[in-house]
This record gives structure tokens, C-alpha cells and sequence, in this order.
């Protein structure tokens, strides 16, 4: 027979322990002061009361930040690491980093990835395909991934290097697409993939989406897999 210890949330734990050190330094401070009225008060108690005082405030300060934690950010959303999020979610989120880009040096970058069928006879990707372009971007971008349409997913990076980041992603999720190509050559998949960079948040969504768009565009006229484009 295993013996199973029983859950506790932690912050209540912290509450119990704040409570007890809260009537330990009570108990330590008023044994301190009541040696203070007497001649030859001992100074053990004071450093005592000093620790315990100090202990208090660290285990509350957790406690506290344990219970901001759960509260629920009522204008942003909860996201897990396998959501995929819808195009409304999108515009938000380009609008949330458009706002951090602008108050630092990093770059912003739109990526739209569309997926086809490299023979043209099944335009729309299969589940298996969409479920392998989802894991890649999962392990390599580390980013929420949203769905735009039916054959198109995003992902919005915002960092120094984004142009760099982005490049590694799209090159990882070719070489993925390309050992799916062998495997199942009658029906093959292919991606192309827009990105839209912004330098100075300026841009709007609408704008990043139209320029990671006719990014797409730009690489299919020109027969890449992948096309950048520089918003100004």
C-alpha cells in the first residue's frame, strides 16, 4: 500500500505559516518589550524578534503575490501553450506588442504561414499536416499560434532579432514539411510564409496583417518559400 500525501494549495500554506509566525513574533515582541521595563534586558529576544519580524513580512509578501497570481486579468485573456487562438485574438495581440515595441528597441514580426498542397488537388491542408505545422511552431517560435482561415495559421514575435528568429522557424518548418513531402508524395504539402517587420510599432495591425499578406504574395509570384517585408 503507498501512502498518498494529501494536496495543499500552496497559498494557503503560506497563510498558515504567515499566521504562525505572525503569533510567534507577537509572542517574541512582547516578551522583548516586558524586558525592556526590567533592568539588564536580554538581547537574545531582540535578535529573535527581528528575525521572526522578518520572516512575517517575507512569508506575507508570498502570500500576496500567490493570491495577485489567481486573480484574472479581466481585459487579457489565459492562454495554455497548446491554444490555437482565433483572428480577433490576433489583432490583440499584434496590437499588445506593437505598444511594447514602442517603448524599447526590439522589432516586431507578423508571420502568416499558408498551406496547400503542392500538386494543387487538395487545397486545403489536412489534420495531420495542420497538427505537424502547429507542433513545429509549438517547439521552435515557443508562441501562441492563431488561425486566421482555414489554410492559414500566424504567429507574432517581438524581440531584437525577430528577423533572425523567424528565419530559423521558417526553415525548421520547411525541413519538417519536406520529410512529410517524402513520406507522402501524392499529396505533399507545402507552406508559404509572409512576414511583415516593424521597427517602431507604428504600424497598425491591419497594416502588419496587409504586408505579411503581400509577403505571401510577393513569394508565390516569385516562386520562394519564404518573403519578408519591411513595414516603415
Amino acid at each position: 500500500m503507498q501512502l498518498v500525501l494529501p494536496q495543499i494549495d500552496p497559498k494557503d500554506a503560506y497563510h498558515r505559516l504567515a499566521t504562525l509566525y505572525t503569533i510567534v513574533f507577537g509572542a517574541a515582541a512582547a516578551s522583548f518589550y516586558l524586558t525592556l521595563l526590567q533592568s539588564g534586558s536580554d538581547q537574545t529576544l531582540a535578535l529573535f524578534a527581528a528575525v521572526a519580524a522578518g520572516l512575517h513580512y517575507g512569508l506575507l509578501r508570498l502570500a500576496s503575490s500567490v493570491a495577485m497570481a489567481e486573480v484574472p486579468d479581466l481585459q487579457i485573456r489565459r492562454f495554455t501553450p497548446s491554444s490555437v487562438l482565433a483572428h480577433a485574438d490576433l489583432i490583440s495581440r499584434i496590437d499588445q506588442l506593437r505598444h511594447e515595441a514602442r517603448n524599447s528597441h526590439e522589432e516586431l514580426g507578423v508571420m502568416l504561414i499558408t498551406l496547400s498542397n503542392s500538386h494543387g488537388k487538395h487545397p486545403t491542408p489536412s489534420p495531420e499536416i495542420m497538427k505537424l505545422v502547429r507542433g513545429e511552431l509549438f517547439r521552435a517560435a515557443d508562441s501562441r499560434i492563431f488561425q486566421v482561415d482555414e489554410s492559414t495559421i500566424a504567429i507574432v514575435e517581438c524581440q531584437r532579432d525577430v528577423v533572425l528568429h523567424l528565419d530559423r522557424i521558417s526553415l525548421a518548418l520547411h525541413h519538417q514539411l519536406r520529410g512529410s513531402q517524402a513520406r507522402e508524395a501524392e499529396s505533399a504539402p507545402r507552406a508559404t510564409i509572409g512576414v511583415a517587420v516593424a521597427t517602431n510599432g507604428r504600424s497598425t495591425a491591419d497594416e502588419m496583417l496587409d504586408n505579411a499578406r503581400s509577403a505571401i504574395r510577393l513569394a508565390e509570384a516569385n516562386d520562394r518559400d519564404t518573403y519578408f517585408r519591411r513595414v516603415s
